[in-house]
Protein backbone atom coordinates (compact mmCIF):
# COMPACT_ATOMS: atom_id res chain seq x y z
CA UNK A 1 0.00 0.00 0.00
CA UNK A 2 1.71 3.54 -0.95
CA UNK A 3 1.50 6.06 1.56
CA UNK A 4 -1.40 8.17 -0.32
CA UNK A 5 -3.74 5.17 0.64
CA UNK A 6 -2.94 5.58 4.32
CA UNK A 7 -5.70 6.47 6.82
CA UNK A 8 -5.89 7.46 10.22
CA UNK A 9 -8.31 6.98 12.44
CA UNK A 10 -9.35 6.81 16.52
CA UNK A 11 -10.16 4.13 18.21
CA UNK A 12 -11.49 3.76 22.02
CA UNK A 13 -11.17 0.94 24.20
CA UNK A 14 -13.04 0.57 27.97
CA UNK A 15 -10.59 2.65 29.89
CA UNK A 16 -11.44 0.39 33.44
CA UNK A 17 -9.64 -2.74 31.57
CA UNK A 18 -6.75 -1.00 29.62
CA UNK A 19 -4.15 -3.83 30.91
CA UNK A 20 -6.51 -6.93 29.51
CA UNK A 21 -6.32 -4.25 26.00
CA UNK A 22 -2.51 -3.86 26.55
CA UNK A 23 -1.63 -7.57 26.73
CA UNK A 24 -4.21 -8.32 24.00
CA UNK A 25 -1.95 -5.77 21.96
CA UNK A 26 1.05 -7.26 22.44
CA UNK A 27 -0.24 -10.77 20.98
CA UNK A 28 -1.36 -8.57 17.96
CA UNK A 29 -5.03 -8.50 18.53
CA UNK A 30 -6.44 -4.96 18.78
CA UNK A 31 -10.21 -5.21 20.57
CA UNK A 32 -12.55 -2.50 21.12
CA UNK A 33 -14.51 -1.90 24.07
CA UNK A 34 -17.47 -3.78 23.49
CA UNK A 35 -18.41 -7.31 21.46
CA UNK A 36 -20.80 -9.05 23.60
CA UNK A 37 -22.60 -12.53 21.64
CA UNK A 38 -24.75 -11.60 18.31
CA UNK A 39 -22.49 -8.72 17.82
CA UNK A 40 -20.27 -10.22 15.42
CA UNK A 41 -19.86 -7.55 12.60
CA UNK A 42 -19.55 -10.29 9.92
CA UNK A 43 -23.31 -10.59 10.19
CA UNK A 44 -24.79 -7.38 9.71
CA UNK A 45 -27.99 -8.74 9.74
CA UNK A 46 -28.77 -9.17 12.95
CA UNK A 47 -26.59 -6.19 14.67
CA UNK A 48 -28.30 -4.72 17.56
CA UNK A 49 -28.43 -1.03 16.62
CA UNK A 50 -26.09 0.34 18.99
CA UNK A 51 -22.79 -1.63 17.31
CA UNK A 52 -24.52 -1.88 14.13
CA UNK A 53 -22.86 1.98 13.67
CA UNK A 54 -19.46 1.00 14.39
CA UNK A 55 -19.21 -1.87 11.46
CA UNK A 56 -17.80 1.02 9.85
CA UNK A 57 -14.43 0.26 11.23
CA UNK A 58 -14.64 -3.48 9.91
CA UNK A 59 -15.80 -2.29 6.56
CA UNK A 60 -12.88 1.07 6.06
CA UNK A 61 -9.69 0.00 8.10
CA UNK A 62 -7.22 -1.53 5.66
CA UNK A 63 -3.64 -3.08 5.96
CA UNK A 64 -0.92 -0.35 6.91
CA UNK A 65 -3.64 2.27 8.39
CA UNK A 66 -2.69 4.22 10.99
CA UNK A 67 -5.00 3.84 14.56
CA UNK A 68 -4.29 5.98 17.55
CA UNK A 69 -5.78 4.19 20.93
CA UNK A 70 -5.74 6.53 24.19
CA UNK A 71 -5.24 4.47 27.29
CA UNK A 72 -2.35 2.22 25.93
CA UNK A 73 0.17 0.82 26.38
CA UNK A 74 -0.47 2.39 30.04
CA UNK A 75 -3.09 5.08 31.48
CA UNK A 76 -1.07 8.49 30.30
CA UNK A 77 -0.57 7.23 26.92
CA UNK A 78 -1.55 6.83 23.39
CA UNK A 79 -0.79 3.95 21.55
CA UNK A 80 0.25 4.82 17.32
CA UNK A 81 -1.18 0.92 15.66
CA UNK A 82 -0.56 -0.17 12.80
CA UNK A 83 -3.56 -2.14 10.67
CA UNK A 84 -1.65 -5.73 9.77
CA UNK A 85 -4.78 -6.60 7.55
CA UNK A 86 -7.56 -5.26 6.03
CA UNK A 87 -9.99 -5.53 8.86
CA UNK A 88 -13.20 -7.50 7.32
CA UNK A 89 -10.53 -10.13 6.02
CA UNK A 90 -8.34 -10.45 9.43
CA UNK A 91 -11.68 -9.77 11.82
CA UNK A 92 -12.68 -12.68 14.67
CA UNK A 93 -15.34 -12.91 16.96
CA UNK A 94 -14.42 -14.11 20.42
CA UNK A 95 -15.97 -13.38 23.58
CA UNK A 96 -13.84 -12.89 26.16
CA UNK A 97 -14.47 -11.11 29.89
CA UNK A 98 -17.97 -10.97 28.97
CA UNK A 99 -18.69 -8.35 26.36
CA UNK A 100 -14.86 -8.00 24.41
CA UNK A 101 -15.17 -9.87 21.73
CA UNK A 102 -14.16 -7.91 18.33
CA UNK A 103 -10.39 -9.24 17.08
CA UNK A 104 -8.46 -6.59 14.91
CA UNK A 105 -5.39 -7.39 13.52
CA UNK A 106 -2.95 -5.32 14.82
CA UNK A 107 0.58 -4.62 16.31
CA UNK A 108 1.74 -1.58 17.81
CA UNK A 109 4.42 0.63 16.57
CA UNK A 110 4.96 3.35 18.90
CA UNK A 111 3.31 5.56 21.39
CA UNK A 112 3.51 8.81 22.98
CA UNK A 113 2.52 10.85 26.49
CA UNK A 114 -0.62 12.60 25.92
CA UNK A 115 0.74 15.71 27.98
CA UNK A 116 4.05 15.87 27.50
CA UNK A 117 4.50 15.18 23.63
CA UNK A 118 6.12 17.72 21.60
CA UNK A 119 4.49 17.35 18.04
CA UNK A 120 0.92 17.18 19.82
CA UNK A 121 -1.03 19.85 18.28
CA UNK A 122 -3.82 21.25 19.78
CA UNK A 123 -6.53 19.78 17.65
CA UNK A 124 -5.06 16.54 17.89
CA UNK A 125 -5.27 16.43 21.46
CA UNK A 126 -9.08 17.61 21.35
CA UNK A 127 -9.73 15.29 18.75
CA UNK A 128 -8.70 12.19 21.34
CA UNK A 129 -11.08 13.32 23.73
CA UNK A 130 -13.56 12.25 21.23
CA UNK A 131 -16.06 9.82 23.24
CA UNK A 132 -17.05 7.59 20.44
CA UNK A 133 -16.05 4.32 19.56
CA UNK A 134 -13.95 4.92 16.20
CA UNK A 135 -13.77 8.23 14.23
CA UNK A 136 -11.40 9.53 11.36
CA UNK A 137 -8.23 10.87 12.25
CA UNK A 138 -7.28 12.02 8.47
CA UNK A 139 -6.81 15.95 9.29
CA UNK A 140 -4.38 14.76 11.39
CA UNK A 141 -2.29 13.26 9.29
CA UNK A 142 1.15 15.48 9.55
CA UNK A 143 0.76 15.71 13.15
CA UNK A 144 0.79 12.05 13.51
CA UNK A 145 3.72 10.86 11.15
CA UNK A 146 5.51 13.65 13.29
CA UNK A 147 4.23 11.91 16.82
CA UNK A 148 5.77 8.67 15.59
CA UNK A 149 9.00 9.56 14.58
CA UNK A 150 9.24 11.44 17.86
CA UNK A 151 8.08 7.83 19.48
CA UNK A 152 10.87 6.57 18.79
CA UNK A 153 13.12 8.24 21.62
CA UNK A 154 12.01 7.80 24.76
CA UNK A 155 12.65 9.67 27.43
CA UNK A 156 14.01 8.37 30.71
CA UNK A 157 11.26 10.11 32.57
CA UNK A 158 8.65 8.03 30.11
CA UNK A 159 10.79 4.42 30.77
CA UNK A 160 10.71 5.13 34.43
CA UNK A 161 6.81 6.17 34.45
CA UNK A 162 6.07 3.10 32.62
CA UNK A 163 8.15 0.55 34.71
CA UNK A 164 5.92 2.15 37.64
CA UNK A 165 2.25 1.98 36.29
CA UNK A 166 3.51 -1.59 34.82
CA UNK A 167 4.26 -2.76 38.32
CA UNK A 168 1.61 -1.28 39.93
CA UNK A 169 -0.78 -2.77 37.19
CA UNK A 170 0.55 -6.23 37.83
CA UNK A 171 0.23 -5.71 41.82
CA UNK A 172 -2.99 -4.44 42.15
CA UNK A 173 -6.22 -6.47 41.74
CA UNK A 174 -9.24 -3.94 40.54
CA UNK A 175 -11.62 -6.59 40.38
CA UNK A 176 -11.04 -7.84 44.26
CA UNK A 177 -10.39 -3.66 45.00
CA UNK A 178 -14.02 -2.86 43.64
CA UNK A 179 -15.51 -5.76 45.31
CA UNK A 180 -14.15 -5.09 48.34
CA UNK A 181 -14.72 -1.32 48.30
CA UNK A 182 -18.61 -2.93 47.78
CA UNK A 183 -19.03 -5.35 50.71
CA UNK A 184 -17.88 -2.40 53.10
CA UNK A 185 -20.24 0.34 51.74
CA UNK A 186 -22.88 -2.47 51.94
CA UNK A 187 -22.04 -3.17 55.35
CA UNK A 188 -21.60 0.06 56.06
CA UNK A 189 -24.48 1.91 55.09
CA UNK A 190 -27.11 -1.26 55.38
Amino acid sequence: MTTDNIRYWGFRIHRPDWSFFRDELAQGRLRIGWGWEGTDLRDAANLAAAPHGNRRMYLEVKEDHIILVPYLPDWHSVAIVRATENWDQGYQFKVAKKYFGHIFPATQIGSFHRRRAASLTGGLRRSLKYRGHFWSLDPHSACIDALLKDSAEITDEERLERVVHGAFDDAFDDEAFDQSVYDRLTKEFE
